[in-house]
C-alpha cells in the first residue's frame, strides 16, 4: 500500500504540471490534453484500491480527489458506482457543536458528494438544500465564530470562510444547472466564483484548500461540458425541450450528463454535422448509442422541418421493433416534443392499417420496422405515397451487414435507399465494425464520417473466464479461471475456487458427462456468491436443455417467501395464454425464467421485463438471446456458445459480454464458459480471445462460388438460394427504376457499385458479375410485369413465374378470399395455397418443409394449424390437436412452429399469392372496405385473430386472447377503424375501464385490471 501511496504522491505533481491542458481546444495541444486525462484516469484507478480514511478531514480530502480524478479521467460513471456502494462509509453525521468553519466545510463536502453521486433527482435536491441551509445559518454562526478567534488568526479565518462561500455557491450553481439548464452563462459565473475562492485561499495561505478548490472547479467545468443542457442549449429549441424531458424529476432515472463516448460523438466527432450523409457510430455495448440516435433524430427533424421529412429506424427483430417504438415514444412523443412514432410489423405484407399509415401524409415522424419489411416498403415507393422525403435512416446493430443469412438483404436495402431516396442520411449504430470508415465511405464517398473512441473506455467492469470442476466420486470442487478483464488494473489470481464438497448430489462423472447438470451445479455455486438483486443469464444450446436445466435448479433453489405482484401477473397470463399446467409457472415461483423461440413473443418480452425489474434471479436461454438482449445483467454462465448450426460470431459474444455489470451500480460483471475437459478449455480460451473481423459482404462469397462453378452457369440458375434470390430482387428493382433496358445497361456498373460487395471485388470478378447481370436483365426485359411483381411480393422473378402458373391453375374465386372461407377447414383453399408455397416458392419452402406432418398432406396439416390459430384456440389446444399432446416438448414445438415459421412465412406467402391473383385493375373494381378486408387476410395469420378490429388491437399490443373482444368494444364507439392512428387507439385503451378488459363468462385467473396492466407493460408504459 505504501508504494501505491508514493506513486499517487508523485502523480499528483504531474497532474498539477498539466492541468492547464484540461480543456485545451487547440489541435496541436491535443497530446497534452490526452496526457492530462490519462494521468487523472490512472490516479483514480490507483486511489480506488486504497481504503477510505476514517477521520473526517482525511476522508473529505480523499473523496474530493478521487471524484475529481474520476471526472477528469473520463470515468464519472465509475465514481457514481463507487459513491453509491460506499455511501454509508463516506457520509457522517455533523456534530451540532462543530465550529462554523468545519460545519461549513463538512456541509459543502456532503453537498459535493450528492452532486457527484446524483443517481436520482433527490440527490441533486439534497445537494442544493444543504447549501441553502448553510446560507440560512451563516448569519447565526459566522459572527460568533470570527469574534472568538484570536486577533492573529482572524485574517486567515475570514479568508477561509470567504473562499468556502464561493465554493458553496459554485456547488449550488452546478446542481441548479444540471436540473434546469440555468443560468445560461454558467461558465462565466463559475469562473467568477473560482477566481474569488482561489484569491481568498491564497491570501489566507490555505494551500491544501487551494489545491482542492482547483480540482473541484476543474471537475465542475467538466461536469458542465458533460451535461445534457450544455449541448442542448447550443443547438436548437428541440434539443432544449428534450433536455427538459431527460432531466425531469418524475423520471425513475433522469439523465444529467453524457457518458464520455456520447459527448465525444456529439461535440467532437461530428455526429450532428449536417454535411455528412453517412455516419457510422462504432461504440461499445451499453455506451448509450440509443441516446446518441435520439439527438441525431432531433437534428434531422429540425433540419428538414419545412419539408416534413421523416425518419426510418431499422432494428433486426420484431421484438426490438416493439421495444424501440416504446422507448422512442416514452422520450420523444410526450409534450413538448410531440414527435409521432409508428411501427410496422416484421411481416412481409402490408395490411390495411399499415397501408393507411403510408398513404396519410402526416401520420408519423419516425417509422420503426425490420430490414425485410422496410425493403418491401422502399421498393413499393413509400416516399411517393407519403409525398414526403426520407431524411434519416438509422440502422441498429449495423454489423449485421456481414451476417451470412440476413446481411445481404440489409446491404442491398441501404443500396436501394441510396439510389431511391436522395435526401436521406444514414446513421449506423454498432459496437463492432473494425472497418467502420470503409462502410461510411461506401455510403457517402464525399464526406464519410465514422465515430469511435480511441481510449480504453468501458461503461462497466467485467471479467471473462472459464468455469470448470475437479474431483472424483462424490468429492467435487468448482472453479472460475479468469481470462480477460475489462479493466487492466483488476488483478485476479489465475484460478478461484468457488466451492468444495465431499458429499455432492451426483458423482463427479455425471457432472462431467451431463452438461445441464453441470450447468445447474455451477449456477448454484455462483448464486451462493452473489448479493441480493444480482441476476444471472445461463445460455444453453437447445430449447430442450433450457427446461432440463430449469428443472434441475428448481429442485435445489428455495421458494420465494412471496411472489411479487409482477411475477404473479405474468404467471396468471401464462396460465391464460398457454396452459395453467405450463412448467414456466412453477419455475417463476423460484425466480427462474425461460427465454427461447418455443415461447410466444409476449412471454419472452415479459421474461426480459421481469429481469429488468429484478423479479427473476435466473434467466435460462438459448444462445439466440444475443439478438434481442437489451438489459444489463450481473453474470452470464455459458453452457453453450454455439448457435444451432455454427459457433457464435465474435461480435455477438462481445455484444453479450457488454451487457454484464451495471453502469450505475457497484457490480463487476462476470461471463464464464463451462468447460469439462482440457480440449474444451483450449477451444473456449481461443474463442474468448478471438478478434472481430472486418465486415466482408456476402456478395463477395457468392461471386467466388459462382465463378468456381464454371462458365456455363447463369444467375437465374441460383435464385432458389436465399442470397441469390435477394440479389435478383435488387437487380429487378433497379431495372424497374430505369426508363428502359438501354438506360439500365448503360448505368449497370454504377448500380452495382452502389453495393458494398461489388466495391470489394477484384476487377476481373467485377467483370464476371457484370456480364451475368447483363444476361439476366436481357431475359427479364421480355416480361417486364414479372419485375414489378417482384417488388410487390419480395420474391425473385423466377419464383414469380412458377407461382403465377400454379395460382392460375387453382382458379381461385372471389369467395375464396374471404376470412370465413379461407380459414375454414372445409374449404381446402388454404391447404392449396400452402401447397403452392411449399412446392413453388423456394424463399419459403425450406422452412415450411421442416414442419413435419404426421398423417396428412403437409399443406393440409399446416393449414389446419393456421385455422385453429386464427380461430382463437389456446396454445395448449393447438398443441394437443396437432403436436401429440400438452407435454412440455409438444407445446414448445407447437409455439416454435407458429412463431418462428407460420406467422412469418405463411403470412408472406398468402400476401404474395393474393397479389398474384388480384392486379391493380381487379382491386379498383372493389369497394374500399372490400380492398381493406382483402389486405387484412394475411395479417390475421400474423396476429392470430380473425377480425379486422382484432388486428388493430394486436398492432397496439393487446394480448391475442382478448384482442377480438376488445376490438369489438372499440368498434361500438369508433366506426372508422381503418382511418385511426395508434395514438388514438392507445388513448382509447388507456381510458377503457378495467372491467371491460375481461369476459366475465370465461374462466380466467386474470382480472380486468390485470389485463390492462399487462397491456401497459407490453406497450412500454410500465
Amino acid at each position: 500500500m505504501k508504494s501505491i501511496e508514493n506513486l499517487i504522491f508523485i502523480n499528483e505533481f504531474a497532474i498539477i504540471e498539466n492541468w492547464n491542458f484540461a480543456f485545451e481546444t487547440k489541435d496541436e495541444r491535443n497530446v497534452e490534453k490526452e496526457k492530462f486525462s490519462k494521468l487523472c484516469f490512472d490516479q483514480f484507478k490507483l486511489m480506488e484500491t486504497l481504503p477510505i480514511p476514517e477521520k473526517p478531514l482525511r476522508k473529505i480530502k480523499f473523496i474530493i480527489k478521487l471524484a475529481s480524478y474520476a471526472y477528469l479521467g473520463e470515468k464519472w460513471e465509475d465514481i457514481q458506482r463507487y459513491l453509491t456502494k460506499n455511501e454509508s462509509k463516506i457520509i457522517f453525521n455533523l456534530d451540532e457543536e462543530e465550529k462554523w468553519d468545519k460545519k461549513l466545510f463538512y456541509t459543502i463536502f456532503h453537498s459535493f458528494f450528492y452532486l457527484i453521486k446524483k443517481n436520482t433527482w433527490e440527490d441533486l435536491s439534497k445537494s442544493i438544500d444543504m447549501i441553502v441551509e448553510l446560507r440560512k445559518n451563516q448569519h447565526e454562526f459566522e459572527r460568533n465564530y470570527l469574534d472568538n478567534k484570536p486577533e492573529n488568526q482572524k485574517f486567515q479565518s475570514a479568508h477561509e470562510l470567504a473562499s468556502l462561500y464561493h465554493l458553496a455557491k459554485s456547488t449550488e450553481l452546478i446542481s441548479l444547472y444540471l436540473t434546469h439548464g440555468k443560468p445560461p452563462n454558467i461558465i462565466e459565473t463559475l469562473e467568477f466564483h473560482k477566481k474569488n475562492s482561489l484569491i481568498h485561499s491564497e491570501k489566507g495561505q490555505l494551500q491544501d484548500l487551494n489545491y482542492l478548490q482547483r480540482l473541484i472547479h476543474l471537475t465542475y467545468k467538466k461536469m458542465i461540458f458533460n451535461s445534457i443542457w450544455y449541448t442542448a442549449n447550443r443547438i436548437n429549441s428541440r434539443f432544449s425541450k428534450y433536455a427538459n424531458i431527460l432531466t425531469n424529476p418524475e423520471s425513475s432515472k433522469p439523465i444529467y450528463e453524457f457518458m464520455y463516448p456520447q459527448r465525444i460523438a456529439l461535440l467532437e466527432q461530428g455526429l450532428l454535422n449536417p454535411v455528412s450523409k453517412a455516419i457510422v457510430v462504432n461504440l461499445p455495448t451499453s455506451s448509450g448509442k440509443t441516446l446518441i440516435a435520439k439527438f441525431r433524430i432531433l437534428q434531422a427533424l429540425n433540419q428538414f422541418a419545412e419539408e416534413k421529412g421523416w425518419i426510418a429506424y431499422i432494428v433486426p427483430t420484431r421484438t426490438l421493433v416493439n421495444q424501440v417504438t416504446n422507448d422512442l415514444r416514452r422520450d420523444l412523443s410526450i409534450e413538448p416534443l410531440s414527435i409521432k412514432v409508428e411501427k410496422m410489423s416484421g411481416a412481409l405484407e402490408i395490411d390495411s392499417f399499415e397501408d393507411n399509415l403510408i398513404n396519410q401524409r402526416n401520420f408519423f415522424d419516425i417509422l420503426v420496422t425490420t430490414p425485410e419489411k422496410f425493403s418491401l416498403l422502399v421498393r413499393q415507393d413509400i416516399e411517393k405515397n407519403l409525398q414526403r422525403n426520407l431524411v434519416l435512416t438509422i440502422i441498429d446493430e449495423a454489423h449485421n451487414i456481414g451476417d451470412e443469412t440476413r446481411g445481404l438483404n440489409l446491404e442491398l436495402l441501404l443500396s436501394v435507399i441510396m439510389r431511391d431516396c436522395p435526401k436521406n442520411r444514414f446513421l449506423l449504430l454498432t459496437p463492432f465494425i473494425p472497418n467502420n470508415h470503409q462502410i461510411a465511405e461506401w455510403l457517402d464517398p464525399q464526406n464519410p464520417r465514422s465515430i469511435k473512441i480511441q481510449m480504453d473506455w468501458q461503461p462497466n467492469q467485467s471479467i471473462i473466464g472459464l468455469y470448470s470442476i475437479e474431483g472424483s466420486k462424490r468429492n467435487v470442487s468448482s472453479y472460475f479461471e479468469p481470462k480477460i478483464t475489462s479493466d487492466k488494473k483488476i488483478k485476479i489470481k489465475s484460478k478461484i475456487k468457488l466451492s468444495e464438497e465431499t458429499h455432492s448430489k451426483y458423482p463427479f462423472s455425471k457432472y462431467k458427462n451431463t452438461k445441464y447438470i453441470l450447468s445447474s451445479y455451477i449456477a448454484q455455486k455462483v448464486i451462493e456468491k452473489k448479493k441480493n438483486n444480482e441476476n444471472i443469464i445461463i445460455t444453453v444450446k437447445t430449447k430442450d436443455s433450457t427446461w432440463k436445466l430449469a428443472e434441475e435448479l428448481y429442485q435445489v433453489l428455495p421458494k420465494k417467501k412471496k411472489n411479487s405482484a409482477n411475477t404473479s401477473l405474468v404467471m396468471n397470463y401464462i396460465s391464460d395464454e398457454i396452459s395453467e399446467k405450463f412448467p414456466l409457472i412453477k419455475l417463476l415461483e423460484k425466480g427462474i425464467g425461460i427465454h427461447h423461440a418455443g415461447l410466444p413473443d409476449e412471454i419472452r418480452y415479459l421474461m426480459e421485463w421481469l429481469m429488468k425489474n429484478n423479479d427473476l434471479s435466473i434467466l435460462i436461454s438459448t444462445t439466440t438471446i444475443v439478438a434481442g438482449i437489451n438489459f444489463p445483467v450481473s453474470s452470464i454462465i455459458m453452457a453453450s456458445y454455439s448457435y444451432p448450426y455454427k459457433t457464435m460470431p465474435a461480435s455477438d459474444f462481445m455484444n453479450l459480454t457488454g451487457r454484464v455489470g451495471r453502469i450505475y451500480q457497484s457490480i463487476i460483471g462476470t461471463v464464464g464458459i463451462i468447460v469439462t475437459n482440457d480440449k474444451e478449455k483450449i477451444k473456449a480460451s481461443k474463442f474468448i480471445h478471438e478478434s472481430i473481423k472486418a465486415i466482408i459482404s456476402i456478395l463477395v462469397k457468392m461471386v467466388n462460388e459462382f465463378i468456381a462453378l464454371g462458365e456455363n452457369k447463369e444467375l437465374q440458375d441460383f435464385t432458389y438460394l436465399p442470397e441469390w434470390s435477394t440479389f435478383a430482387q435488387y437487380i429487378s428493382h433497379m431495372y424497374n427504376q430505369a426508363d428502359s433496358l438501354s438506360n439500365f445497361l448503360s448505368n449497370l456498373e454504377i448500380t452495382l457499385n452502389s453495393t458494398y460487395g461489388y466495391r470489394q471485388l477484384e476487377e476481373e470478378k467485377k467483370e464476371v458479375l457484370l456480364e451475368a447481370v447483363e444476361k439476366y436483365v436481357m431475359k427479364l426485359d421480355k416480361n417486364k410485369g414479372i419485375a414489378k411483381l417482384s417488388d410487390l411480393t419480395g420474391f425473385c422473378p423466377e419464383t414469380i413465374k412458377k407461382t403465377l402458373k400454379s395460382v392460375k391453375d387453382k382458379n381461385l374465386k372471389e369467395i375464396d378470399w374471404t376470412s370465413s372461407h379461407i380459414f375454414s377447414s372445409e374449404s381446402g383453399v388454404l391447404a392449396d395455397m400452402v401447397g403452392i408455397m411449399i412446392d413453388k416458392i423456394p424463399e419459403i419452402s425450406q422452412d415450411l418443409n421442416s414442419i413435419k406432418a404426421d398423417e396428412f398432406r403437409q399443406g393440409s396439416y399446416i393449414a389446419s394449424i393456421i385455422n385453429d390459430w386464427v380461430g382463437g384456440k389456446k396454445i395448449d389446444e393447438i398443441s394437443n390437436l396437432h403436436f401429440s399432446g400438452i407435454d412440455i416438448n409438444s407445446i414448445t414445438k407447437c409455439i416454435s412452429v407458429i412463431y418462428s415459421k407460420i406467422i412469418n412465412l405463411s403470412t408472406w406467402g398468402l400476401s404474395s399469392i393474393q397479389k398474384l391473383t388480384y392486379n391493380d385493375k381487379d382491386r379498383q373494381l372493389m369497394s374500399i372496405d372490400e380492398q381493406r378486408k382483402l389486405s387484412n387476410l394475411p395479417a390475421m395469420i400474423y396476429y392470430g385473430v380473425n377480425t379486422d378490429e382484432g388486428i388493430l388491437m394486436r398492432i397496439n399490443n393487446v394480448p391475442r386472447t382478448i384482442a377480438n373482444r376488445i376490438g369489438k368494444i372499440y368498434c361500438k364507439s369508433n366506426k372508422k377503424i381503418y382511418d385511426v392512428n395508434s395514438y388514438e387507439v392507445v388513448n382509447w385503451l388507456s381510458d377503457l375501464e378495467s372491467s371491460k378488459w375481461i369476459d366475465p363468462k370465461k374462466k380466467s385467473k386474470m382480472k380486468g385490471e390485470d389485463y390492462k396492466n399487462l397491456w401497459k407493460i407490453l406497450n412500454g408504459k410500465k
